[in-house]
């Protein structure tokens, strides 16, 4: 039986155990999330979001290709979605890092159409002046991450 609450008590959220690690693998409802296509807008999302995060943290890891992975999928799946510009701008930064230099400022080329004033736009200049060659980027934590 749960306890009852006092009046104006709020329940307290349970802790994870301290023998979980904190890297532990997605949950079966983080899984689903990943799933939800067409469900409440919530749930989309919330779906997009899990993909924009992946290929963040593979960027933050210098993992371009695990990132560009993520961002086709969400461009796959959500392709006028609520984080889209976000995707964009992510995929600028990703083939920069890789060295897809060509492809990187075609990308940014669209992007600066579609988005304008876009508040990622110096993200995505800082990424196309660091994937120039004979420039030492910063590989713990790209500055130009948007």
């Amino acid at each position: 039986a749960r306890p009852s609450l006092a009046a104006g008590e709020e329940p307290v959220a349970r802790r994870r155990p301290a023998s979980a690690p904190s890297h532990a693998a997605p949950t079966a409802a983080a899984k689903r999330l990943v799933r939800v296509d067409a469900g409440a807008p919530d749930e989309r999302l919330a779906a997009e979001r899990v993909l924009v995060e992946r290929a963040r943290s593979a960027l933050a890891r210098s993992r371009a290709s695990d990132a560009l992975a993520a961002l086709r999928e969400h461009r796959r799946r959500f392709r006028d979605g609520q984080l889209a510009e976000e995707r964009e701008a992510l995929t600028v930064v990703a083939l920069a890092s890789q060295g897809e230099s060509e492809q990187a400022r075609a990308t940014a080329a669209r992007f600066r159409k579609a988005y304008p004033r876009s508040l990622l736009l110096p993200a995505v200049s800082a990424a196309l002046e660091a994937g120039q060659p004979g420039q030492v980027g910063d590989r713990e934590r790209p500055k130009h991450l948007p």
